[in-house]
């Protein structure tokens, strides 16, 4: 409902973004949402074009996904379904060029909320096949929760009696991570994830895979609507953060259409004794999706080399799904014993049109984060320094 009061919130909004462009912050978090701004999930709207502004000039931008509920009648009294499509969340949360967070551990409180909490009721859904263009636009969730909070004096207090919780407790959670992932990579790796295609595919892969309404059960490739790529479980990958043999990789490429690009993990070698899991997920950013316009369809495929009677052959062992076309991210999850086995990437551009991502005529670029470790959590055993059970394996 376009009313000369929301008008007026969006106009100071709109102002505000302004000067994030003026002032170009390494990150932005956003808890704003203006219902019946986008009512459909299109990212079509004046908002969620600022919010692709911002991604354009290479400020990652993380936003509330909105207290709208994921389900009709399930909500509790203080958050209310009201809309009647699947799809509510709002604009500027979805926009393409948005990273956003949604919310989890509504009842269980401490650690247990954050690590393996289920999807609070007043989160809002994403997208489906014929709602919000076919993109699910939940990325990740965090702990949407809080019984400590800041006073006027920057003081940190408990306060059971105002327990609060909202989507916008969430998003500065994730937020926050991502500040400290890309000043610690920066500093003692690579200055790579200074870009928010790379940050946003590296932060997907942080995911747990939860999905609604079992979250226990974990999906090997699709992105959930309510949880996204899952509960946002924040990782060092390094030799303290990873369980030997561990390796990790963050990439740019362009990819043509009806080209195929193959990534060859661990350089195409045998994995190492001990990997029992490899994660991968790609992210790309379509400027036109604002437009109305179709974006690129781009499917990302693990295949392992495999003997078949004598002869060596490339065979598809993930993400054997196609992804709905307007989707702009995708992952694949493979575990068991990998060891002495030997696996690529296949990225193939499917439907691509796009001429101004940096690429060149029908070309995109695509941002692509994939590691592979040990699960045992076992290193100090023999004296090494990875991560203990405090670390969840995949």
């Amino acid at each position: 409902m376009n009313t000369p009061a929301l008008k007026m919130e969006v106009e100071t909004a709109e102002l505000n973004l302004d000067d994030v462009a003026y002032f170009q912050p390494d990150i932005l978090s956003m808890s704003i949402e203006y219902a019946g701004l986008d009512p459909l999930c299109k990212g079509e709207d004046s908002l969620s074009r600022d919010a692709n502004d911002l991604y354009e000039l290479g400020i990652p931008v993380f936003a509330a996904a909105g207290n709208d509920c994921h389900y009709v009648g399930q909500c509790n009294e203080n958050f209310y379904y009201t809309d009647t499509h699947d799809c509510v969340v709002d604009s500027p949360a979805s926009a393409m060029g948005v990273f956003t967070v949604g919310a989890h551990g509504e009842y269980l409180k401490g650690e247990e909320g954050v690590r393996i909490g289920d999807i609070a009721e007043y989160s809002s859904r994403g997208g489906t096949t014929t709602e919000g263009k076919g993109r699910t636009i939940i990325d990740i969730t965090a702990s949407g929760c809080r019984d400590y909070h800041m006073d006027i004096n920057d003081n940190y207090y408990y306060d059971p009696e105002h327990y609060q919780c909202g989507t916008s407790f969430a998003t500065p959670t994730v937020a926050a991570g991502a500040a400290m992932i890309l000043d610690w990579y920066s500093f003692y790796w690579s200055s790579l994830l200074v870009n928010p295609g790379r940050l946003y595919s590296f932060l997907l892969l942080m995911g747990d895979r939860a999905q609604e309404p079992f979250p226990e059960n974990q999906p090997d490739s699709d992105f959930d609507p309510v949880f996204g790529a899952g509960r946002f479980k924040m990782r060092r990958l390094d030799t303290y953060g990873g369980d030997t043999f561990w390796a990790k990789n963050i990439m740019s490429t362009c990819i043509d259409d009806a080209e195929t690009a193959y990534i060859y993990i661990y350089n195409g070698y045998p994995l190492p004794a001990g990997v029992d899991v490899f994660k991968a997920v790609m992210f790309y950013y379509d400027y036109r999706h604002e437009n109305g316009t179709a974006i690129d369809n781009i499917n990302m495929k693990l295949q392992e080399k495999i003997n078949l009677g004598g002869i060596y052959r490339w065979v598809t062992v993930g993400g054997t799904r196609e992804v709905d076309p307007g989707e702009e991210k995708e992952r694949v999850f493979l575990s068991g014993n990998l060891e002495g086995r030997m696996f690529r990437l296949a990225v193939t551009g499917a439907d691509v049109t796009s001429s101004n991502a940096g690429c060149g005529n029908d070309s995109m670029m695509v941002n692509i984060s994939f590691f592979f470790e040990d699960s045992a959590r076992d290193d100090y055993l023999s004296g090494g320094i990875g991560p203990n059970d405090d670390i969840n394996p995949e």
